[in-house]
């Protein structure tokens, strides 16, 4: 299937993928991980986007990196019924989960120095979503180190978007995320 932006069930099919590949798990705070794609999604609609390639970027943006022993099947979900634009621009989203924190966090910074603006956008809108809470065992030091992480992420991503730049600067001024300074 040939999918183009403009498909009226871009949306469906994506939030269909998203089901599939996070059923019932957990995020780390204990809700439900489909909540987090949607947030994503929330962001960006909040920020006045409304490109569906955008929407349904979002609502899978994590499928990858989350279905590990079955990205493979994933992959042709995603690009046969989301469209191989779709699935590029995902690439881009995808971690390592074989990597070490430290290591997914380096590479981010460094590969984003080069990602289509599709994915700068989502990533401005997931790490926003990311912020609005920590998780319950996270302690002050891990929380200061993704602050620290957001912080070089929103300097290597200005000018992508100015609203989810903004967003992402005003969770950053917040607990836990506060480091004392203006971002």
């Amino acid at each position: 299937m040939n999918t183009h932006n403009t498909d009226p069930c871009l949306l469906v099919n994506a939030t269909r993928i998203a089901l599939l590949a996070h059923g019932h798990a957990l995020r780390k705070d204990g809700q439900p991980f489909l909540c987090h794609p949607v947030a994503v999604w929330r962001e960006l609609v909040r920020a006045g986007i409304g490109d569906p390639h955008l929407h349904a970027l979002a609502l899978v943006h994590d499928v990858l990196e989350e279905s590990a022993g079955e990205a493979a099947v994933f992959r042709g979900r995603i690009r046969d019924g989301l469209g191989a634009p779709l699935l590029a621009d995902l690439e881009w989203l995808t971690d390592d989960p074989a990597l070490s924190s430290a290591e997914r966090k380096a590479l981010q910074l460094q590969k984003f120095r080069a990602a289509p603006w599709a994915a700068k956008v989502v990533k401005l809108a997931d790490r926003v979503a990311n912020l609005a809470s920590a998780p319950p065992q996270w302690g002050t030091q891990r929380c200061l180190a993704y602050a620290a992480h957001s912080q070089q992420l929103l300097a290597l991503l200005r000018g992508t978007h100015g609203g989810l730049e903004a967003r992402l600067s005003e969770r950053l001024q917040s607990a836990p995320w506060c480091l004392g300074k203006s971002v």
